[in-house]
């Protein structure tokens, strides 16, 4: 068998420099072409907003090292399925945050506080999630690292 080369397509010249992101580590694009810049380093969540009206802020931040309400420890992946709604996964505090179009926190999913009951002899299972997707109908999926599977919650 004779190998078949592949051909790349050279990457276009980017129109424009936005801004430098020297500590993001995760990149989204919302339902209205907002940017979403995770820096899961320093616990943080920036929204450039695409579409700003005139004297509004063109940035929304929320995040900084913390356990509870908008803190986030590890935050490691950031998605917004639709125009209303962002969800950050904070694995350093094994939650899922569902925020509004202003990064202010709507819902919180603490996967510490709720182990997965299992029948017995089993031991109740708690949800390490390493990554999550949201399906367009609202089902959320998440990834557990303890166990290696693929979890549905509605």
């Amino acid at each position: 068998r004779q190998a078949i080369p592949i051909e790349y397509a050279p990457l276009p010249e980017p129109r424009r420099l936005l801004f430098p992101a020297p500590v993001a580590s995760r990149l989204a694009v919302d339902g209205e072409g907002s940017l979403l810049l995770l820096d899961g380093e320093g616990a943080w969540l920036y929204k450039f907003f695409a579409n700003r009206r005139p004297g509004t802020d063109s940035l929304a931040r929320m995040g900084g090292r913390g356990v509870q309400g908008e803190g986030l420890v590890q935050p490691t992946q950031v998605q917004s399925p639709n125009r209303n709604q962002v969800f950050v996964l904070d694995y350093g505090n094994r939650r899922l945050l569902a925020l509004n179009v202003n990064l202010q926190l709507v819902q919180e999913t603490d996967f510490a506080a709720q182990p997965i009951q299992r029948p017995p002899p089993e031991q109740d299972l708690y949800v390490y999630p390493s990554a999550f997707a949201i399906s367009p109908s609202g089902e959320t999926f998440v990834l557990n690292q303890d166990d290696a599977r693929v979890y549905k919650f509605d």
